[in-house]
């Protein structure tokens, strides 16, 4: 049986299933907190259409969707579409999956799926069961990158060449001679959250993000996300944020999420006044060998693949966008601004650059 939720009070009614649901899963963006963020930023404006798919009376998926576009041009599309993020479905087993999807596809609305895995079962089960109802366009979701934790700090640096060994350590040295350097590792408090989460809005926000809109403080509603979604994570006990200074002052930061023995990256900034010292790069290094002494077994690049993240052994993982168009008159206002939406280019991403001498 599949049922449609499509009320605040029922969202929150499903907590505990869902997160027995996301235990199955090794991403932060199908966990509960995620979408609570993402629902909390919407300001009740949502319009919840969540499908969740019953056997024996108890919940085996769910389809995190709500209701998106214009009259004109309608959609459903995932709570958190707005964060760009991997994501999905949530389900029990291939069966619970084929449920959610007939159940979405039979809903007869245009849908945009963004970011599900390219190997996932999803886009196979849609390929399979849509047919009947309209039919689908995959586009590349681009792909994240995967550091191995497993062995150990060590592992880490064999990881890099070793010139890049080596500029590391001379921009560390040049660092430590020009000022007081000093790294952190913090698990903050829900309490703490403001004043760190501030001040790492200032720091994104005075870089290359802020010059060209977007940073966060330049997005109300990502603003939103992260203030609630820090909150929320910091009262789980799951939030970190990792920190570069020198003489006191923050110049690189990280905003990341641990979970399934993973540590997932959701942001990270620095100052481009140092940027002669890699700050970025020496902090995401010290990051990477905190996690692996801590036993984790990966770093996750989450957003998407950049080319500074391959300073360090890798993996990748590729994600396609998969949108739906059931045969109704609704699909004609939708299909023709996404093809607008699909023409548009994308703002590229600056290089965290490692000074060459």
């Amino acid at each position: 049986m599949t049922e449609r939720i499509g009320t605040v009070e029922g969202f929150f009614g499903l907590e505990r299933e869902w997160e027995d649901l996301a235990d199955g899963f090794a991403l932060p963006t199908l966990r509960h907190a995620f979408n609570a963020a993402a629902l909390a930023a919407h300001g009740g404006r949502a319009r919840l259409a969540i499908l969740v798919a019953r056997r024996h009376g108890a919940v085996v998926g769910i389809a995190p969707l709500r209701e998106a576009g214009t009259a004109l041009a309608p959609r459903l599309e995932l709570i958190g579409h707005e964060l760009h993020e991997p994501a999905g479905f949530l389900f029990r087993d291939r069966a619970a999956l084929g449920a959610l999807v007939t159940a979405a596809v039979g809903l007869g609305r245009p849908m945009r799926l963004a970011r599900l895995a390219a190997d996932g079962p999803e886009l196979a089960l849609f390929s399979e069961l849509s047919s009947r109802y309209g039919f689908t366009v995959r586009s590349d979701g681009g792909a994240t990158l995967g550091v191995p934790l497993g062995g150990g700090p060590e592992a880490i640096l064999r990881g890099m060449t070793a010139e890049r060994r080596a500029k590391m350590r001379r921009c560390l040295s040049r660092l430590q001679k020009a000022a007081d350097v000093r790294f952190e590792a913090l698990a903050p408090s829900a309490r703490e959250v403001p004043d760190l989460l501030a001040e790492f809005l200032r720091l994104e926000a005075a870089g290359w993000k802020g010059r060209a809109g977007s940073a966060i403080l330049h997005d109300r509603w990502k603003e939103a996300f992260f203030r609630d979604y820090a909150t929320r994570t910091a009262a789980e006990g799951t939030l970190r944020l990792y920190g570069l200074r020198a003489d006191g002052a923050l110049i690189a930061a990280r905003f990341a999420v641990r979970g399934a023995n993973r540590l997932h990256e959701f942001k990270i900034a620095y100052d481009e006044a140092w940027g002669r010292f890699a700050p970025g790069l020496l902090l995401t290094q010290e990051t990477l060998c905190l996690a692996a002494a801590e036993g984790l077994e990966r770093h996750e690049f989450l957003g998407r693949a950049a080319d500074w993240e391959r300073n360090w052994s890798h993996e990748s993982r590729e994600f396609t966008t998969l949108r739906f168009y059931p045969f109704a008159i609704e699909s004609l206002g939708t299909l023709t601004g996404e093809l607008a939406d699909l023409l548009r280019p994308r703002t590229a991403r600056p290089n965290l650059i490692l000074p060459l001498g």
